[in-house]
């Protein structure tokens, strides 16, 4: 986790590894709709985590549904988390990767002197993202391509936010 808080602060440097229990795996992604979340790659599986004020609170959402890996292996020993039933339900994930981002949130809110997460979403608007198109309309939907991953760089990882969910699609 505190890997994660580290790169959600100050980003991964290119081809920047991490530990995972099957060996070394790259970290590969980029920030969702301005700086509201992160659309990464990780052993393998894209997630998406991002930030939305829920009840007045800063929570934080992960598409990884607190299961990595894939397979019926994966499923199997852990309960999956919906992302739709935690918005639903106005709460945060429980993956490492919600706590980690809601982690980061607080570093930066202590570092300039802010009480809460949430006075730094206050403070910082792009935290929220934008809410309105170029013609003023509010958004309903949201394709935007984050980076190129892979081992050649060259398979595009977009994120697509439909409903206030976000989920990664690599093509």
């Amino acid at each position: 986790m505190e890997e994660l808080v580290t790169i959600f602060l100050f980003g991964a440097p290119r081809g920047h590894r991490t530990r995972r229990a099957y060996g070394w795996r790259r970290i590969e992604g980029g920030c969702v709709h301005c700086a509201k979340g992160i659309g990464l790659v990780e052993a393998f599986d894209p997630i998406c985590v991002w930030t939305a004020l829920l009840k007045g609170n800063v929570a934080a959402l992960c598409s990884c549904g607190g299961v990595m890996g894939s397979g019926p292996a994966a499923t199997v020993e852990q309960v999956l988390e919906h992302v739709e039933i935690q918005w639903k339900r106005k709460q945060s994930s429980t993956c490492r990767h919600a706590a980690s981002l809601l982690a980061a949130y607080r570093m930066i809110s202590a570092a300039l002197s802010l009480q809460t997460p949430e006075a730094l979403i206050h403070a910082m608007p792009s935290l929220r993202g934008p809410d309105r198109t170029a013609d003023g309309k509010p958004y309903k939907r949201v394709v935007q391509d984050l980076s190129r991953v892979g081992g050649w760089m060259n398979v595009p990882l977009y994120a697509i936010c439909y409903g206030n969910i976000w989920s990664p699609a690599i093509v």
